[in-house]
């Protein structure tokens, strides 16, 4: 799962936009934070934390991907010792304080490829928050993957470099490939050229309704959701926010 392929090309406009949709989403849960610690899981560049950070939250990011938390600790340089990032598999990392609050923006439980993964992902971040403390992620649905995975090519261009993304949906697996050239632009104005493939699985509500329970989650709740702005009106609901409490 690890992004460093995408390094410092990740941040384009539209991965932006879900970040800023996600935070959102969240604010009111953040008003009542202050001061108190707080997990933002598979944090990457850290578009989310800075967020959470400005409302005097202790921020810890967790990511795999060592690249994106170079970005990350840049991009949230300013707020000093309130926010630590730590390189981690988000199924067994340790290391930080009982937490109010965890938050996983991106499709990040998507992800996880099968139940198992995905399973120990949830029964980790229950054993990282404070009695009380509350898990918000949100998760692609099948709508968003027949629509905007099958057979679909994108090109995203931002500051640091372009992405090619051919995109694939397998519906007897319930598995989306999305294959990916990065052109990282450098100095001089040369370019790096990486692959990725990233692959993401559609998990049913009630599959993820389950293992929260499952892994300790008292109260679970969803609703339908998208992070996109108005230019995106037919994909109100391409996903679902996801909120369990521990």
């Amino acid at each position: 799962m690890s992004y460093n392929a995408l390094g410092a090309t990740y941040d384009q406009p539209e991965h932006v936009e879900v970040a800023t949709g996600f935070y959102k989403a969240i604010r009111p849960l953040l008003r009542g934070l202050k001061g108190r610690d707080v997990l933002d899981l598979g944090c990457g560049t850290g578009l989310v934390t800075e967020r959470i950070a400005t409302h005097g939250c202790r921020v810890w990011g967790i990511d795999l991907s060592r690249e994106m938390l170079k970005v990350a600790r840049v991009r949230c340089r300013r707020f000093g010792s309130a926010v630590r990032f730590r390189a981690g598999d988000l199924r067994n990392f340790g290391g930080v304080p009982p937490a109010a609050a965890a938050f996983a923006c991106a499709d990040i439980a998507n992800h996880f490829t099968s139940e198992r993964q995905l399973a120990a992902f949830f029964r980790n971040t229950c054993r990282r928050l404070e009695p009380g403390g509350v898990f918000v992620f949100d998760a692609l649905n099948r709508w968003c993957f027949e629509t905007y995975w099958d057979g679909h090519t994108y090109r995203f261009e931002g500051p640091n470099g372009d992405i090619l993304m051919e995109c694939d949906w397998d519906p007897a697996r319930s598995v989306g490939t999305a294959s990916m050239i990065v052109y990282q632009r450098g100095p001089r104005g040369l370019y790096r050229r990486r692959r990725y493939d990233l692959r993401e699985r559609l998990y049913a509500e009630r599959t993820l309704h389950r293992l929260l329970r499952e892994a300790g989650f008292s109260s679970v709740s969803h609703v339908s959701w998208s992070p996109w702005t108005d230019q995106h009106l037919e994909a109100s609901n391409d996903r679902t926010l996801w909120t369990a409490i521990r």
